[in-house]
């Protein structure tokens, strides 16, 4: 198994840049920096195919502190799931007390659905929950791909929104299942409001960086 951790960066916060010191050196990291959204995945993932001997993609976005063990934990989980991921609170704010997965699909087109509409389980729910569980929707926390999927299903956008959701929808279609690990609870630092955390596409130079 030799995959690929693919950080998408459009924000430089620097309790995420330290969690990702932590990590071990070895594992190859692709740094994809300032782009548009779904130029920055198109371009990650064509990086990824262009090298076959990359097995798998982890998207990690760049407001998500995940530690050494929770990459090790969801890639022993790959050699048995196509599509796997942890989980984490759906934001800082309204929707602090969700985890970001759920059990039915995204609404479809997703620009059309409200946070509330994606019907997320509820932290308590699942916070002291153990083993792996079939969702029809996850917010990538992180997420580990195999190949054969990141072939088969190109990563779209909704009107410039929700590629996590149309990626649920396209691998529902095509009937390749997705699964979370609730042992992997990760943070995220999403903020909603206005004060929230700058986005820096076309404020920055865009760079792309394997490490």
């Amino acid at each position: 198994m030799y995959p690929l951790l693919v950080i998408f960066k459009v924000r430089d916060l620097p309790e995420f840049d330290e969690s990702i010191e932590k990590l071990n050196p070895d594992i190859a990291k692709l740094y994809v920096e300032y782009y548009p959204q779904m130029e920055a995945y198109d371009i990650a993932r064509y990086f990824f195919l262009d090298r076959p001997y990359f097995t798998h993609f982890i998207i990690l976005p760049d407001d998500l502190i995940i530690t050494q063990n929770d990459i090790d934990v969801l890639l022993e989980d790959a050699h048995h799931y196509d599509v796997i991921g942890g989980w984490c609170n759906v934001d800082n704010t309204d929707f602090k007390h969700y985890a970001c997965f759920s059990f039915s699909l995204p609404p479809n087109p997703p620009y059309t659905g409200t946070t509330a509409g994606y019907k997320f389980r509820t932290m308590q729910s699942v916070e002291n929950q153990t083993g792996i569980t079939q969702v029809m929707h996850q917010g990538w926390a992180p997420c580990v791909i195999s190949r054969d999927v990141i072939k088969q299903i190109p990563f779209r956008s909704s009107r410039g929104c929700c590629m996590d959701s149309t990626f649920s929808l396209d691998l529902y279609e095509n009937g390749i299942k997705q699964f979370v690990n609730l042992a992997v609870r990760t943070r995220h630092l999403k903020i909603n409001d206005v004060g929230g955390h700058e986005i820096l596409v076309n404020k920055r130079e865009k760079r792309i960086r394997l490490i």
